[in-house]
């Protein structure tokens, strides 16, 4: 078992309390087209592509290898068990991640009748939380969405 060490973002506009671990020598090219990855989710899953992109940047800051100080990781921060269950084997893969991630995006957008507001909260804080506590999104949350809308309105990610 190979370890890794981690390193501590300082942007603010940063995914916040990430750490990025170093690449492994897995066969994924630096130069991936994200861009490519990107456009293929999107029209897959019928997402926006920039609002991919800013859920991204929200998340990891383009950041491959970023893990939360939970667990989340790659990309898109999937949970272990969210990329279980959306079939990511890999969720340091960037293409595995983006599918995945785009994939769970758009099962909340359909859950909430495609309101982006209420899919990212979930995406950020749980389904589970913002259908038991509807109107109490946590301050982090409440950050996070402001966070994405901002990329997505301006959608200079």
């Amino acid at each position: 078992m190979v370890a890794y060490y981690s390193v501590a973002l300082v942007s603010q506009e940063q995914a916040s309390k990430n750490r990025h671990l170093p690449p492994k020598n897995d066969g994924i090219s630096p130069s991936v087209d994200l861009g490519q990855i990107i456009g293929q989710a999107a029209a897959s899953y019928g997402v926006d592509e920039n609002l991919i992109r800013s859920v991204i940047k929200a998340e990891s800051d383009f950041e491959i290898f970023s893990t939360s100080p939970r667990g989340a990781m790659g990309l898109m921060q999937l949970m272990p068990g969210t990329a279980r269950e959306l079939g990511v084997r890999d969720a340091y893969d960037p293409r595995e991640n983006i599918m995945g991630g785009t994939k769970y995006l758009k099962g909340l957008l359909d859950r909430y009748g495609g309101d982006t507001r209420l899919a990212l909260a979930a995406y950020n804080w749980g389904m589970g939380n913002v259908e038991k506590y509807p109107g109490k999104l946590p301050q982090e949350t409440r950050d996070y969405i402001a966070r994405v809308t901002r990329h997505y309105q301006g959608a200079g990610v």
